[in-house]
């Protein structure tokens, strides 16, 4: 049987917009966790260390890796906002 893994699609309004910015530089350097970056978001491995990251990241990235039991996290500039996590600007966080 093949390995499947879940993500948890987001809204990039959860993350704040000077770390968003740092995203783009950080996606080159495989410990940071992001794996992907684009016009609309940014795909992020859930699980382990994010050394630098915001707490509000850090929380969400907690939940959906222990709680919903994701591998990834898709902040997503169309994604839904999820109740009890911050969120910034959408405008700034995109």
């Amino acid at each position: 049987m093949p390995e499947i893994r879940k993500m948890l699609t987001v809204a990039a309004s959860h993350l704040p917009p000077e770390f968003a910015e740092t995203m783009i530089e950080d996606s080159s350097d495989p410990r940071a966790g992001i794996l992907f970056h684009g016009y609309y978001g940014y795909l992020v491995f859930a699980r382990g260390d994010h050394p630098g990251y915001p707490d509000s990241v850090h929380r969400l990235l907690h939940y959906a890796a222990s709680d919903l039991d994701c591998s990834f996290v898709l902040f997503d500039s169309d994604g839904d906002v999820l109740g009890g996590f911050s969120t910034y600007g959408k405008s700034d966080a995109e």
